[in-house]
């Protein structure tokens, strides 16, 4: 009865509970727990305690990664942040060990996140979770039951990348998809990826250059633009080699057989995309084909419309 009328009188050591963990309040200023035993909470974490508790951070704890962080901020920023059993752990002295890059990213994002804390941890066991690497987007779709992966989630990053940069002259943006922004494009169609994973492939087995990640990501171009029967009839050509000699798909498989993506004439790694762009079109249009030359610059070309 005692406990129950001092839990009243302090609401902050009410014992509710998020998703079956016990809530720990947490505010700025607050001493770190630090029990003798490793204890687990579940804390609302926003923006001034996420800066608050940054201020505990081992000194000699990894760089932060702004690259993380800001993709973890746009997953928080979009609702996609979820409440998973990976902690951001303290020692049993109040030090903050692991998960600077995920509190960087609360304080970035500028929203309110819950998250699981694990308080008490003794310092010698914390080398060895440091140790541990980060998931893939490939791991994400992997996770998901989607097949080929690692060259799926490479081409939509491809994919991203050219929808940024096409009509400018510059390189690749430096914009990485997160997890789950992988995931959501894959799973807004994912008949489209399919059919370009499988594609890609046969692409690439035709003439073992570039990788199936780049021939996925061209056909899910065209293919979007074009239609599906356009884009397989252009690079069933490619493949089959059934267009006269000196076409655009007989001089792009030519150009690109056994191809590696840093073998560019310009030294831009947007080439390879460009290159295919440009044969379709010129097929497309029944013309000439031209490819980016030695040294120089280009704009990065759409996939022309009928």
């Amino acid at each position: 009865m005692t406990a129950l009328l001092k839990a009243i009188d302090n609401p902050e050591i009410l014992p509710d509970r998020y998703h079956g963990i016990k809530v720990l309040h947490l505010h700025v200023d607050d001493p770190i727990p630090m029990p003798r035993a490793p204890e687990r909470y579940a804390i609302r974490v926003y923006p001034d305690l996420a800066r608050y508790l940054l201020t505990f951070n081992h000194p000699n704890n990894r760089k932060p990664k702004p690259s993380a962080f800001a993709k973890y901020a746009r997953d928080m920023g979009q609702g996609y942040w979820a409440f998973t059993p990976e902690s951001i752990i303290f020692s049993n002295r109040g030090v903050l060990e692991d998960g600077q890059n995920r509190l960087h990213g609360v304080e970035l994002s500028g929203a309110t996140i819950w998250m699981m804390f694990d308080f008490g941890w003794p310092e010698d066991l914390i080398q060895c979770i440091n140790r541990a690497s980060s998931r893939t987007n490939a791991d994400a779709l992997t996770v998901n039951g989607y097949s080929a992966a690692s060259a799926t989630a490479a081409a939509i990053g491809i994919v991203e990348k050219y929808l940024a940069t096409v009509g400018s002259p510059l390189r690749w943006s430096q914009r990485l998809l997160t997890s789950s922004e992988s995931v959501e494009r894959y799973t807004e169609d994912i008949k489209a990826w399919e059919s370009a994973g499988q594609w890609g492939m046969r692409v690439y087995n035709a003439t073992q250059g570039l990788g199936p990640s780049t021939w996925t990501a061209a056909y899910f171009l065209v293919a979007k633009v074009r239609g599906a029967d356009v884009a397989g009839a252009f690079f069933l050509a490619v493949i089959d080699e059934t267009d006269e000699p000196g076409s655009a798909t007989r001089k792009l498989k030519s150009h690109i057989l056994r191809r590696h993506l840093k073998d560019t004439a310009s030294g831009d790694s947007r080439e390879p995309m460009e290159n295919i762009v440009r044969a379709f079109n010129a097929w497309s249009g029944h013309k000439p084909v031209g490819f980016v030359r030695t040294g120089g610059a280009f704009v990065l070309s759409a996939v022309r419309r009928a």
